[in-house]
């Protein structure tokens, strides 16, 4: 009850100030049981999700393993391959649209250029605890965005690459307050090449969703 005194609370005083839309950012595993509970009330500010599957896309991380669970069970389904992942991740998109989401929200250092890498292969040693580069992950990474997109120009979804931060500068408030929570900055990483490839693979099957860079 407190918490939900709060949060109309915080509805009360963005709705004084004449906000009518605000997005938030969600994990794609995300069950979204605030954005229903507020859609049930006859509030009229509307709080809409925006789908962030960052966690998912970061496949050298330690938790990786652990964030590919909770998209199994998100989705009840299973995933013992890159077909089953990318099914898995078409399902949230389908939840998350029903759930008045129309926009993505990806976190890239930089846009890392279109490989020759066998996507299924790098997937199957990822899902088996083999070992994999930093290079394949990154290519990796980049197709897996690249179906994403496509899945999101199917929904007329709005697409946004946050390019170039560079995260977690205070290790000291890193460990105080957790990872990506304010002590970011402006990165000097190469962009444009590989993101104008990026956009253009896109863009020559006419399937370039709206974008925000």
């Amino acid at each position: 009850n407190h918490l939900l005194n709060t949060q109309y609370s915080v509805l009360n005083m963005l709705a004084y100030h004449k906000v009518e839309l605000l997005c938030t950012t969600d994990n794609a595993t995300d069950d979204l049981h605030y954005h229903k509970q507020i859609s049930s009330t006859n509030h009229t500010l509307k709080v809409y999700p925006a789908f962030r599957p960052d966690a998912l896309l970061d496949f050298l991380n330690a938790s990786w393993q652990n964030e590919k669970e909770k998209l199994s069970v998100a989705t009840n389904s299973s995933i013992n391959n890159l077909d089953d992942f990318l099914a898995a991740l078409q399902n949230r998109i389908e939840f998350f649209h029903e759930n008045n989401c129309r926009l993505s929200d990806h976190g890239l250092e930089f846009m890392s250029s279109l490989a020759n890498e066998n996507p299924s292969l790098v997937f199957h040693d990822l899902l088996y605890k083999k070992n994999i580069s930093h290079h394949q992950s990154q290519t990796l990474k980049t197709y897996v965005l690249l179906e994403l997109c496509n899945m999101y120009h199917t929904k007329k979804w709005v697409q946004q690459f946050h390019v170039g931060a560079l995260r977690n500068n205070n290790s000291r408030l890193m460990q105080t307050i957790g990872k990506d929570a304010g002590t970011d900055s402006i990165g000097d990483f190469s962009q444009a090449v590989n993101l104008s490839a990026f956009l253009d693979v896109l863009d020559k099957e006419n399937k370039l969703a709206k974008t925000i860079l």
